[in-house]
C-alpha cells in the first residue's frame, strides 16, 4: 500500500444547489478544515485484499472470468477490490494500523486541491479528455451516468488512469470507495481535524 501525505487545509465540501450531477446528500456546500493526513495512492487491489483477508469477494475477478470469451482483456488481481462490506474494510485497515478516510477527507483528496466539480474541471467530459477516470464502471449501482464512455468494458486495473494533482489515481469512477463515516445529510457536528461526522 503506497500512502501519500496530503497537506490538509480549508476546502469547500459538497455541491452548490442545482449543480449538474449533484445529489441531495451533497448540499449545501460548506467550508471544512482538515489536518494533514495519509491517503492511499491507489485503490486496493484484489491481490492486496487476498493477502490481507485471505479471500477475494470481488464480482469481476480472474477465477470467475478466466474462461469468458466476451472480455478482450486480461482480468488480473491488479484490478480493484469490490463487493466487500464496510465493517470488513474498517477492521482490516485497523489491523494494518490504518483508517479509512472520512467523507470530507475523501472528497478533498479526490478533488486534488482544485475547486472544480472534478479534479479535471467542471465539465463532466473533462474526465475523459484528461484521462481522469473510468466514468461509467459503477453506473449500474446508481443513477449518475455520464452520456459518453471511456473505452473500458467494466472496471480497469488499478492505476490505469492519470493521477490527480495530489498524485492519487482512479479517484473518479472505476469503483466506489468506502469512507469511515456513512452517507448522511450535512449539518451535524464534525470531529476536529478529519471532519468525521459524529451522527453518521
Amino acid at each position: 500500500i503506497v500512502l501519500v501525505l496530503l497537506p490538509g487545509g480549508r476546502f469547500r465540501m459538497g455541491s452548490p444547489e442545482g449543480a449538474a450531477l449533484s445529489t441531495a446528500a451533497e448540499v449545501p456546500a460548506h467550508e471544512i478544515d482538515l489536518a494533514p493526513f495519509l491517503c492511499s495512492k491507489f485503490e486496493t487491489t484484489q491481490g492486496q485484499w487476498l493477502r490481507i483477508a485471505g479471500t477475494n469477494p470481488s464480482r469481476f475477478r480472474p477465477d470467475v472470468y478466466e474462461e469468458t470469451p466476451l472480455l478482450d482483456f486480461d482480468l488480473t488481481l491488479a484490478f480493484p477490490l469490490t463487493n466487500v462490506a464496510h465493517g470488513e474494510v474498517v477492521e482490516a485497515a485497523a489491523r494494518l494500523e490504518l483508517e479509512l478516510p472520512t467523507e470530507a477527507q475523501w472528497e478533498y483528496a479526490a478533488r486534488g486541491g482544485t475547486e472544480t466539480a472534478f479534479w479535471t474541471g467542471d465539465a463532466p467530459r473533462s474526465v475523459v479528455v484528461r484521462r481522469g477516470g473510468n466514468t461509467n464502471a459503477s453506473a449500474w449501482q446508481n443513477d449518475t451516468q455520464l452520456p459518453f464512455g471511456d473505452g473500458a468494458a467494466i472496471v480497469t486495473r488499478v492505476g490505469a488512469f492519470a493521477p490527480n494533482p495530489f498524485g492519487l489515481h482512479d479517484v473518479i469512477g472505476n469503483v466506489c470507495e468506502w469512507t469511515l463515516d456513512r452517507l448522511c445529510q450535512y449539518g451535524g457536528p464534525v470531529r476536529a481535524g478529519d471532519a468525521l461526522r459524529e451522527d453518521a
